[in-house]
């Protein structure tokens, strides 16, 4: 991404190197790129987001009408987009986004799992959990997906491309992700 907000893309064509197809689309307009494991996701200041590269699980499917993005975060084969109405849309690998999920004010995306920070300051995690990734420690998670009683619980959220930091109080709890340490 140049400071002119144009794209530069190199490397395997079939992993995004090459977005000669979507050009014109992409203009000079982008603000910020995000890369799943061989596809690109780029948003663009009017709200719209194009994607390129590898579509073997429908990571370059942007929904047709999608509009209204003010941030995007990308999986390994899938992204999500945050529109300025506090919804999330999904494509790419369905990971189990949660129905109905609104009033949203951050996102993150992990290989396969992802977290929601609400306006209310409670947090909503889903996808694979294997590794307990999308289960928070004991006390922190305020909201399970499709949940219809949200706490409110006060904490930091720090999201990371690699992963979110919580903070609550002094503790410091990393959450999603792969985080070697927790940012201060």
């Amino acid at each position: 991404l140049t400071s002119d907000g144009s794209v530069v893309p190199w490397g395997d064509e079939e992993r995004g190197g090459d977005s000669s197809n979507v050009q014109s689309q992409l203009g000079r307009d982008v603000r910020h790129i995000y890369a799943t494991q061989g596809a690109f996701a780029a948003l663009k200041a009017d709200g719209t987001v194009v994607a390129w590269g590898r579509n073997n699980r429908g990571q370059t499917r942007v929904p047709a009408d999608l509009t209204g993005v003010i941030a995007i975060s990308a999986g390994f084969d899938y992204s999500l987009a945050l529109k300025d109405d506090g919804t999330v849309v999904g494509w790419g690998n369905d990971i189990g986004l949660p129905r109905n999920l609104s009033n949203v004010t951050a996102l993150s995306a992990g290989p396969s799992h992802a977290m929601a920070l609400l306006e209310n300051g409670s947090l909503v995690l889903w996808g694979r959990n294997g590794d307990r990734e999308s289960t928070a420690p004991e006390g922190l998670l305020v909201a399970q997906p499709d949940s219809a009683q949200l706490q409110s619980l006060q904490v930091t959220v720090t999201f990371q491309p690699e992963g979110c930091a919580v903070h609550k109080g002094n503790l410091k709890i990393a959450v999603a992700g792969g985080l070697e340490g927790v940012p201060d």
